[in-house]
């Protein structure tokens, strides 16, 4: 996947090779940008869409709560809001070890899940090689 560099220097992606890399229609990347508030790729001066890497990411957890985990719209929208909190958390240290892996905590099964829908990707991707 050919990239450019926009004048911020950050990596960015076309939606064409978005839409390959993610193996989603165009089409459902751009009414994502509609229900998803998290996705906002960045848009040139003539109005294309310009992807970074955490785009991608968030379109990639996207897919997997949606197709893989069955969530609703809403549902995603939700735990994409939990990832961020849970990420903001982490990034200021105000947890710790004990609260972010005790099972008897409410969050702690969807964690487990994408935590080993995470590594399963992650075994995928090392079998590629």
């Amino acid at each position: 996947m050919s990239s450019n560099i926009n004048n911020e220097n950050i990596l960015t992606y076309s939606i064409g090779q978005v839409a390959a890399h993610t193996e989603l229609p165009q089409s459902v990347l751009r009414y994502w940008e509609t229900v998803f508030p998290r996705l906002e790729p960045m848009k040139s001066p003539g109005g294309s869409r310009q992807y970074s890497d955490s785009d991608i990411a968030i379109i990639q957890r996207i897919k997997e709560l949606l197709y893989e985990n069955g969530f609703t719209i809403k549902g995603a929208n939700l735990q994409l809001e939990k990832d961020a909190a849970l990420m903001n958390r982490e990034d200021t240290g105000n947890n710790s070890v004990h609260e972010r892996f005790d099972p008897a905590s409410p969050g702690a099964i969807p964690d487990a899940q994408a935590l080993r829908e995470q590594l399963k990707r992650i075994i995928r991707i090392l079998e590629e090689d």
